[in-house]
């Protein structure tokens, strides 16, 4: 728990913009949700994503790259 508070993803996953869409996790106690929901989108972003998240990205106005 000490320790860095990293978590390694694929460079195609790096999304600045849902990063900045999901940070509620900054403002509450569990930081579990913004980490797992911009994974979730930023996966689908990346175009390997299942229908319901390429959904949310239409949703939130979220650019798809192509893989």
């Amino acid at each position: 728990p000490a320790g860095p508070r990293t978590l390694d993803v694929p460079p195609a996953w790096r999304n600045a913009g849902i990063t900045a869409l999901l940070d509620e996790h900054a403002r509450r106690s569990d930081s579990v949700l913004g980490l797992y929901a911009t994974l979730y989108l930023a996966e689908a972003a990346a175009g390997q994503g299942d229908e319901p998240a390429r959904a949310l990205l239409d949703r939130f106005g979220i650019e798809r790259r192509s893989p």
